[in-house]
């Protein structure tokens, strides 16, 4: 009597098992799709510094055009997006150009065009203090502005200092250790860049 009564059961739940077993994976999928949006999203947020500071005309594709070399020789290897017009080298992104802070290691972005020229340097990551290392930071001052248009043509290996070490460079009220790690690595690209700028293209 009971296995006659049971299959009346079982037929009425299969429709609501089918739905639940739908919606899982309609969940399932829906999940997957917004982690890979959200993926994609931060992806080209930290691509976003590349165009920041590669304001130059190109017809590559920038974030696709890279190599990965050892920049500064200190054994930590570095992006190297370049870009083009018509095949013709346009300049480089490097990043990360690794600089000594206060608090630790600085992350930079730094812009070069072909002929050696800044185009713009951003911080990426930094552990400074609040209020007076931080002020280098492009959202906290105009610090960064005075880079680009800059190059080793322009100002001699002496001049890339702060002002008070007898350079050509703002320092930072309070804070004179972050201002020199940042501009003694970005004169460190620019010689590198300078030295075997070929190396940055092939």
């Amino acid at each position: 009597m009971t296995a006659p009564q049971s299959r009346p059961r079982v037929r009425a739940l299969l429709p609501v098992l089918l739905v639940a077993a739908l919606g899982t994976l309609l969940i399932n999928v829906a999940q997957s799709k917004l982690a890979d949006r959200i993926q994609a999203g931060k992806a080209q947020r930290d691509m976003r510094p590349v165009f920041d500071v590669m304001p130059l005309q190109h017809d590559n594709d920038l974030l696709a055009d890279r190599i990965t070399i050892d920049v500064l020789q200190q054994g930590l290897s570095a992006n190297v997006f370049r870009a083009r017009r018509a095949g013709q080298p346009v300049g480089v992104v490097v990043m990360p150009v690794m600089a000594g802070g206060y608090n630790g290691s600085i992350e930079l972005a730094v812009g070069i065009a072909y002929d050696g020229t800044l185009t713009g340097v951003h911080i990426l990551r930094h552990h400074e203090t609040a209020g007076l290392g931080d002020q280098v930071h492009q959202q906290k001052s105009a610090w960064l502005d005075q880079f680009p248009g800059r190059s080793l043509s322009d100002t001699p290996p002496e001049a890339w200092a702060v002002a008070p070490d007898g350079g050509r460079f703002d320092g930072i009220s309070g804070a004179t250790i972050t201002p020199r790690g940042v501009i003694r690595a970005i004169h460190a690209v620019l010689t590198r860049y300078g030295a075997d700028t070929d190396a940055f293209y092939r």
